[in-house]
């Protein structure tokens, strides 16, 4: 296992890619990159949800990845509909979208937030698309798409 600990400025989000990226240089380039998809995710939403310093550990077993990022904050994030109308909101969706797994439970300290995506048999659940949302690329599962191609 690795871990990192990061400050709660949008600045380190690169860095956590980074950490990511090297973290799964061993795998499969297309789950690499759901892995550090879904990790950037949890940890902006560490830096803008809980405004403290968060770690990311990330754990390399047979057959799963598992990454969990743990901030200081006792509120809880909940998966909400996004909303057309805003740029934000969308980071648990898009866990909820790739992860084969994925929870979040209080600790001592604040939370934690982790996901799993199982390295095995991945080629079959990694067909996705891509959607340009305000300039931004984001990629999806086709399931995770309503008739119109709208995020759900």
């Amino acid at each position: 296992m690795a871990a990192e600990c990061f400050q709660p400025d949008a600045r380190c989000l690169r860095d956590v890619r980074r950490f990511l990226r090297d973290a799964t240089t061993s795998l499969d380039p297309d789950i690499s990159e759901v892995v550090v998809l879904l990790g950037h995710e949890l940890a902006a939403n560490a830096v803008v949800h809980a405004a403290t310093v968060f770690e990311v550990h990330i754990a390399i077993a047979s057959g799963c990845v598992n990454v969990m990022v743990k901030d200081r904050s006792a509120r809880l994030p909940r998966v909400e509909p996004p909303d057309q109308s805003i740029d934000r909101g969308r980071g648990l969706s898009i866990v909820a979208a790739f992860a084969d797994r994925w929870d979040v439970s209080s600790t001592p300290e604040g939370k934690c937030v982790w996901f799993e995506v199982a390295t095995r048999d991945r080629a079959e659940k990694a067909t996705m698309i891509s959607l340009k949302r305000g300039g931004q690329l984001v990629a999806l599962r086709p399931s995770a798409l309503d008739k119109r191609g709208t995020p759900i």
